[in-house]
């Protein structure tokens, strides 16, 4: 396909989406965070975690990308993982948890 005629579609793919328009998947994320992770880790922009051993969630998307996240969050769903108590989410809960963790990186999909 040539480049001119492949930028117009591009183009007019984005311009059918509203920019200001959030994903829906990071307001999940945020209430799965704050109803079952906020008991042990710091789960918004600032404050420590309750837990001490627990990381805040703003370091985790610093060390990690959405992809890596997800499948961090998918690895231990349903298991003991560190001295977490066991957590089980299925699948829509670990990608809309993942992309709350990395934030604006969750634009991915």
């Amino acid at each position: 396909m040539r480049p001119a005629i492949l930028s117009l579609l591009l183009l007019s793919a984005c311009a059918t989406t509203p920019a200001e328009a959030p994903s829906p998947a990071p307001s999940r994320g945020e209430t799965l965070a704050a109803t079952r992770c906020a008991v042990c880790h710091a789960v918004g922009p600032s404050g420590e975690s309750p837990w001490s051993g627990a990381p805040a969630f703003r370091d985790l998307a610093i060390r990690f990308n959405v992809l890596s996240l997800e499948h961090r969050l998918g690895e231990m769903n349903g298991k003991p993982h560190f001295d977490m108590p066991r957590v089980i989410l299925d699948p829509g809960d670990v990608r809309d948890l993942a992309d709350y963790i990395a934030g604006d990186q969750g634009a991915r999909r």
